[in-house]
């Protein structure tokens, strides 16, 4: 048997005394207290049992790998067939390691594939002995009694392993050291007196010393300290400077000899890994590289700025955790998480107070995951607190955009939106798009709940691009949530949140319209026969009260529309009409107070039977029309024949005045107005004198045909007296 291998046995005969020895002083009493925790102590297996085939050739010496792991295995699933076949070892392999050993090996080809095997079925077969680790007496640690008992720490795991690997003639060392386990306090720094208290193994792939660790590769411990199974396939191989985070070689208490254990160069002072941050096991297997701030504890003054990034994969979302130590406040309302580009994420904080904090940070790459896995903890060391008081709205994520966005139908251009600033209280801004996106919005105040603020920010349909409209009716934070959805048909998803801080409020801070989606025209609207310039406009400014524009269209279109006034449920459908005109179709409006409207637009096929909403228009009139009165209003007949009405421009008649009807009805052989009939006309212009002698409504009616019934046209109001209409 050669020299190494006999160091080895007489270590684990040496373990399995102190173990025997450490019982026996504690007497019966010690047998009674762990039967209490469900813990029995079991007897180390005799080792003569055991045969170690000695190595083959010299070790390599111990030096960094030239290749990552990745070249190595470029994919986990190369081992499937590997890792079945170790899964299904039968019981009668499971009572020698040797017997083990020579079944893991069977299907396997290379070195790597024998090893892959020892990794999958020790992972997943031997559970971690939580009684041991916390109680102090844990079951032997040598390779037969932990494949007996399945059960060990950190060192029968190692022990095993090494077994394996002697057997199957694969140089491989245990190594000792300090690990930033569960146990872990970043505040109490590990020395050259400390004891270690984690154990791996390193072994030879492909002519390089690797590491490779069996214990944290089978799970971990929850929150209950109860071993939670999870094959963690990051720990098979670890490239040395991902595993230095957590695991430092300190063996014999000599830190210079123990450096090449790290198979890095160069290596990592002691001093060196107890002030380094200790990233979770998500952010070891995601390669989050800590940008700005690579030790656990950080000194502040006033504000503070963390960034790190996740490339491979993606990080997709962050957040955090920020608590007092002493009062356990959360003040997570006082950090802010900016989405840069490339994976890159910003965290500024704010203390609120000197004193120290835990920073905790989660993230997820998954983007349908609903939970944050963490990432790191700092420990936040306040000296002077922030000036700045205002809470952040609360938001559980990055603000700003994810590039789920481009799916939508959003151009990149959106993902360099994150925050604003205004100081006059009103903001707006343009999102490129690529094609229709249906979207909507909703405003949250960061200090307090104010009633409909989702009505204070609004959309619009611009060409190739959304546009974004928002008055913030008090100073402070806020948050605009964008929702955008695939298709019509489908459900709306929030795709980003942008974050900002208003320094004022408007002097009139009046509501939009309430809309559900963006302002403009669907896409529909061409179905219907509306030319796609319908989608270039979709916002309105009125300066003097009154409003018209045209429509192209392609066909007639039986047209209806809807004038709506923001904050106030007034009937206001006599203030606007639609007329044709050649190929166009004009919207004429009257407004007589100053805020927004909605001038909605509606529309049929020839063979419908309803009308369908197509477009919604907002008007933002700033001043009121004194002789704001409301138009005569057009049947469908009346639109269909291009009928438009040119005299009186008021759609309200006095009773008993007479009133010249002047109106362009190109088609039409006969008009009847108050129970008479009119056939004479100048060109298309029927000119005809009407004296109302009731009050209610005033209908003028005509026909194509010479004779037969008539269809409706225009209908007036007649009312005691003509007024001009006040602000209402």
């Amino acid at each position: 048997m050669g020299t190494t291998a006999s160091k080895r046995i007489r270590h684990c005969r040496k373990q399995s005394f102190k173990t025997t020895v450490f019982k026996k002083r504690n007497g019966f009493k010690s047998q009674i207290r762990l039967a209490r925790n469900g813990f029995v102590p079991r007897p180390p297996v005799k080792e003569d049992s055991l045969s170690i085939t000695s190595f083959q050739g010299e070790e390599p010496y111990l030096a960094p790998p030239r290749n990552k792991k990745k070249d190595i295995i470029p994919d986990p699933k190369m081992f499937d067939a590997i890792d079945k076949h170790a899964l299904q070892a039968p019981n009668s392999v499971r009572t020698s390691v040797k017997d083990l050993a020579v079944y893991l090996m069977k299907p396997a080809t290379s070195d790597l594939e024998k090893l892959r095997a020892f990794y999958c079925w020790i992972t997943n077969n031997i559970r971690y002995d939580v009684e041991g680790f916390f109680s102090g007496n844990h079951t032997p640690s040598d390779a037969a009694s932990v494949l007996r008992y399945k059960i060990a720490v950190c060192q029968g795991y190692s022990e095993l392993f090494y077994a394996l690997c002697k057997i199957a003639r694969i140089p491989c060392q245990i190594v000792s050291g300090f690990a930033k386990a569960f146990s872990y306090n970043p505040e109490i720094p590990y020395t050259s007196s400390s004891q270690t208290n984690h154990a791996w193994n390193i072994v030879v792939v492909n002519g390089e010393w690797r590491p490779v660790e069996c214990t944290w590769g089978a799970g971990c411990l929850g929150d209950n300290n109860e071993f939670n199974w999870k094959f963690k396939e990051f720990y098979f191989l670890t490239d040395p400077e991902m595993f230095v985070h957590a695991h430092l070689p300190f063996m014999k208490r000599n830190e210079k000899a123990s450096q090449a254990y790290q198979l890095l160069k160069p290596a990592v002072l002691l001093r060196e890994y107890n002030r380094s941050v200790k990233p979770h096991y998500h952010s070891l297997e995601w390669g989050i590289e800590f940008l700005s701030h690579k030790e656990h504890v950080i000194q502040v003054s006033k504000e503070l700025d963390i960034q790190l990034q996740g490339l491979r994969p993606l990080l997709e979302n962050v957040t955090c955790h920020f608590v007092d130590r002493s009062t356990k406040q959360d003040y997570k309302r006082f950090t802010m998480i900016l989405r840069m580009s490339d994976g890159v994420f910003n965290i500024h904080i704010r203390p609120q107070h000197p004193g120290k904090y835990d920073l905790t940070i989660f993230g997820k790459v998954d983007r349908d995951a609903k939970q944050y896995s963490p990432i790191v903890d700092y420990i936040i060391v306040c000296n002077v607190a922030s000036p700045s008081k205002h809470r952040y709205p609360e938001h559980h994520a990055a603000w700003g955009m994810t590039k789920r966005v481009l799916e939508y139908g959003f151009t990149d251009d959106i993902l360099s939106k994150a925050t604003f600033y205004t100081g006059t209280g009103e903001l707006e801004f343009l999102i490129g798009t690529t094609k229709y996106v249906p979207v909507t919005t909703d405003l949250v105040y960061a200090e307090e709940e104010i009633e409909n603020l989702k009505d204070y920010v609004m959309c619009s349909y611009a060409t190739n691009a959304l546009k974004v409209c928002v008055k913030f009716p008090k100073p402070g934070f806020y948050a605009i949530k964008l929702f955008a959805k695939m298709s019509t048909d489908s459900k709306y998803e929030l795709v980003g949140a942008l974050l900002t801080e208003s320094k004022t409020s408007p002097a009139r801070c009046k509501p939009f319209p309430r809309y559900h989606t963006a302002w403009g025209a669907l896409p529909k609207a061409v179905e219907y026969g509306f030319h796609p310039d319908i989608f270039s406009c979709s916002t309105f400014t009125s300066t003097d009260g009154e409003l018209a524009f045209d429509l192209a269209i392609r066909k007639n279109i039986p047209v209806t529309c809807r004038l709506e006034y923001a904050g106030r449920d007034t009937d206001l459908k006599r203030y606007v009409t639609v007329l044709f005109s050649s190929n166009y179709l004009s919207v004429k409006a009257r407004f007589n107070d100053v805020g927004f409207y909605a001038i909605k637009l509606y529309a049929k096929r020839q063979e419908g039977l309803s009308y369908d909403h197509v477009a919604s228009f907002l008007v933002s009139n700033k001043s009121v029309n004194p002789n704001c009165a409301p138009f005569p209003h057009s049947f469908p007949k009346a639109l269909e024949c291009r009928c438009v009405v040119l005299e009186p421009s008021s759609g309200d008649l006095a009773i008993n005045k007479k009133t010249l009807l002047r109106c362009i009805a190109p088609t039409m052989k006969r008009l009847m107005v108050a129970d008479e009939i009119f056939s004479e006309k100048y060109g298309d212009i029927f000119e005809i004198s009407m004296k109302p002698e009731s009050q209610g409504d005033f209908n003028i009616f005509g026909s194509t045909e010479h004779s037969g019934s008539l269809d409706a046209l225009f209908k007036f109001q007649v009312v005691p007296k003509i007024w001009k209409l006040k602000k209402t």
